[in-house]
């Protein structure tokens, strides 16, 4: 039952790996339009959104390891 219970977790936390790598494509999308566009609160948004995602990506690898002894790279 509990390797149940950490393969559980360790799918849930792939799958919050990989909405928070999505999150991170969509900020590089949104610097691209705000770079074109040259709108600085754009490039500001952008930023915090790549900044949030890279910050969630490494904190769901470190508590994943801890968690399950896996990093949630396929």
């Amino acid at each position: 039952m509990i390797l149940n219970a950490t393969s559980a977790a360790y799918y849930f936390y792939g799958f919050l790996f990989a909405i928070a790598f999505f999150v991170l494509f969509y900020g590089i999308v949104v610097l691209y339009k705000a770079v074109a566009q040259k709108q600085e609160e754009g490039i500001r948004k952008a930023k915090l959104l790549m900044l949030l995602a890279v910050i969630s990506m490494i904190c769901i690898t470190i508590v994943s390891y801890f968690l399950t002894g896996n990093i949630p790279v396929y």
